[in-house]
């Protein structure tokens, strides 16, 4: 018994010193955000939207949680053209805009995902594409620059129907 308690005691130690490096580290991940990234992305965003025209951009923060922020560019939503019956009422259905997508997650690490477009209720929603996961110092503006770069291709190929097969809901 002494044995397995002593690698009992051993082990908690070593959680006691992992758990208050990881403590540290999520917030030195926070603090480098909120400082730092946060502010780089949105500028980068806004100097792409100012200076990329003709695309319908649209920069959003989504900040109702305290360190779990999501910034996002992307594309405004736009009509799809098809328009139906919905419980006897005519409705236009809409083509939800594609976006790039930083997000914080609870360890403070930042997730990069694209998000693909779709008609709701007709075309199905393709799973996120994820891009990596960074230290918020990991992320320069040339790491924006070169995920914008991917996005627009991505969105490209999604346009130009190069991309899987789109599937169809069943209305019913």
């Amino acid at each position: 018994m002494n044995e397995h308690l002593n690698d009992l005691i051993r082990k908690a130690v070593e959680y006691q010193q992992a758990l208050e490096h990881s403590k540290l580290q999520i917030e030195e991940n926070r603090k480098t955000w909120n400082a730092e990234t946060n502010p780089l992305i949105v500028n980068t965003f806004k100097t792409i939207a100012q200076n990329v025209p003709n695309l319908n951009w649209e920069i959003k923060r989504i900040d109702g949680m305290e360190n779990l922020d999501i910034l996002t560019l992307g594309f405004k939503n736009d009509s799809s053209g098809i328009v139906g019956q919905v419980e006897g009422v005519l409705k236009f259905f809409a083509k939800i805009g594609g976006k790039l997508i930083y997000s914080q997650v609870y360890n403070g690490d930042i997730y990069a995902l694209i998000d693909y477009p779709h008609v709701e209720h007709h075309v199905e929603r393709q799973s996120p594409k994820f891009v990596g996961k960074f230290q918020p110092a990991q992320i320069t503006e040339d790491v924006i620059l070169d995920h914008i770069n991917e996005f627009l291709s991505e969105m490209l190929s999604w346009e130009e129907g190069t991309r899987k097969l789109i599937g169809f809901f069943n209305s019913k």
